[in-house]
């Protein structure tokens, strides 16, 4: 939203382009669960995806301009450690897309900025903070006001790198400072704010074709969102009670 606003203020000339990176969905070509299935049988690997993508946007740009990626960190490490979520359920892994534009450009063409957040796996789960709360201990000290930094040129950089589970510790993922450039601290995660569920997007309809979306992937809406019934008010009910004054990492208050 932030960014339409700032493009519509803006001359045609000078706004931001926006370029959709990841393998789509297509779920209105989807009638069976052997559609879906044939589907992410047969989907390039999305780190994969991702860096052809922008690579093929940077080769063929004549404007000058910088490109920034915005993507979760587990498509932005630069070791040589294979990607997670890729997609694709028969193929392995691919390194993740900041490693394959590293190997497409340089190193020094790719910054990649890792944003202060709990250890946490691809399904959400919290386990923890980094380095077992050592960063935060550290931006506490400085009065935990907002910074970034060269993280290459931090002690920081040298401990290895836990922010995503799926990869902690594993062989030749190595440091902070060897899969990222710089770290970028906002506040400390207490404070962030709550989760915001998209009420406005879950029409009627909507709902609808949620159920058929969850009847064909072998689910059902009761698993999906945790509620008793199917309706568009049980989803919004079920989550205005879980949300209700809720911080956005409560499991964190106990791990300090």
């Amino acid at each position: 939203m932030a960014l339409w606003g700032r493009n519509h203020a803006l001359p045609e000339r000078e706004r931001i382009r926006v370029i959709l990176v990841d393998e789509p969905r297509p779920f209105d070509s989807f009638r069976t669960t052997e559609d879906l299935e044939a589907h992410f049988d047969s989907i390039p690997d999305r780190n994969v995806q991702m860096a052809r993508v922008v690579a093929e946007t940077v080769q063929h740009d004549t404007s000058n301009r910088n490109s920034v990626f915005i993507v979760g960190a587990a498509h932005a490490f630069k070791s040589a450690v294979p990607g997670i979520a890729v997609g694709n359920r028969r193929s392995q892994p691919a390194p993740s897309a900041a490693a394959q534009l590293v190997t497409i450009f340089s190193d020094a063409d790719v910054f990649t900025i890792f944003s202060h957040m709990p250890v946490l796996s691809n399904n959400g789960t919290v386990h923890g903070r980094p380095r077992h709360g050592a960063f935060d201990r550290a931006f506490a000290q400085l009065g935990n006001r907002p910074i970034a930094f060269d993280l290459r040129k931090c002690p920081l950089a040298d401990e290895p790198f836990d922010g995503i589970y799926e990869i902690t510790y594993a062989e030749k993922v190595g440091s902070y400072g060897e899969n990222y450039d710089a770290y970028l601290f906002l506040g400390p995660l207490e404070d962030e704010a709550e989760e915001y569920f998209l009420y406005d997007v879950l029409t009627d309809s909507f709902v609808v074709e949620l159920k058929r979306r969850a009847a064909i992937s072998k689910g059902s809406l009761e698993a999906w969102f945790g509620v008793d019934t199917e309706t568009r008010e049980a989803i919004i009910d079920h989550y205005m009670q879980r949300l209700e004054g809720m911080k956005r990492w409560p499991m964190l208050s106990q791990q300090k």
